[in-house]
């Protein structure tokens, strides 16, 4: 997948300094080693190397060191970079949109913003998220999918809100814009993403109470 050229500093300040190998890798490193490795757990080592050290460290090589096998194991299941990506990003949106699905058969806008804000931080991988935003910053092909998931989240709480409310397309805009600043905002600090999460939920819900479909309480 080839480094940035010239490593920028914002793919340093979401990479931060290079880390020693840890017990993760160790256990990745030896389950290459013991067992035919699947598509899946290359994009959980992508991960891992997302949050641990930013996109800029993201390649085949890196990938196949983490995991304790040659690069010739990464072709023999991807064709190249953009093979990786579509599948990568598939994986992601379709875990995604099972958690989304979950949800929606809960039906949860009704008890309440801190429920809400609970089930939602479930669903989400904020540090992933956070350095899938920076990537997308210098990789168009990236910054195509971010837009999309932006929009599919946007879907979401629309067909949640749906349920007992009439839809205010600022306040789904809000929500979402709200997500994305907390990530950037409070980065490794979940106590102040709930905080802020609850918050925002909270204020929805204010607005939205007011526009309670009828028959609903």
């Amino acid at each position: 997948m080839g480094r940035q050229k010239g490593k920028n500093q914002a793919g340093k300040a979401s990479a931060g300094m290079a880390r020693p190998a840890g017990k993760g890798d160790a256990r990745m490193k030896k389950a290459g080693a013991s067992r035919r490795l699947h598509p899946h757990d290359y994009f959980e080592a992508a991960r891992e190397i997302l949050k641990a050290d930013g996109f800029s460290q993201l390649d085949v090589r890196t990938l196949s060191s983490k995991l304790g096998v040659s690069t010739g194991s990464f072709y023999h299941h991807f064709k190249g970079r953009d093979d990786f990506l579509h599948a990568f990003f598939e994986d992601f949106f379709a875990r995604q949109q099972e958690q989304a699905e979950e949800m929606l058969g809960a039906g949860v806008p009704g008890s309440g913003p801190g429920v809400l804000n609970e089930k939602l931080n479930a669903m989400l991988d904020h540090r992933l998220e956070l350095c899938l935003r920076a990537w997308a910053l210098f990789d168009p092909g990236v910054a195509q999918r971010i837009r999309y998931l932006d929009g599919q989240r946007k879907e979401f709480l629309r067909a949640l809100y749906s349920q007992e409310f009439v839809i205010d397309e600022r306040a789904l805009d809000l929500h979402v814009a709200a997500l994305i600043g907390s990530q950037f905002l409070f980065d490794g600090d979940g106590k102040k993403l709930d905080a802020m999460g609850e918050f925002v939920n909270g204020l929805l819900h204010e607005k939205m109470r007011k526009r309670r479909r009828p028959g609903k309480q």
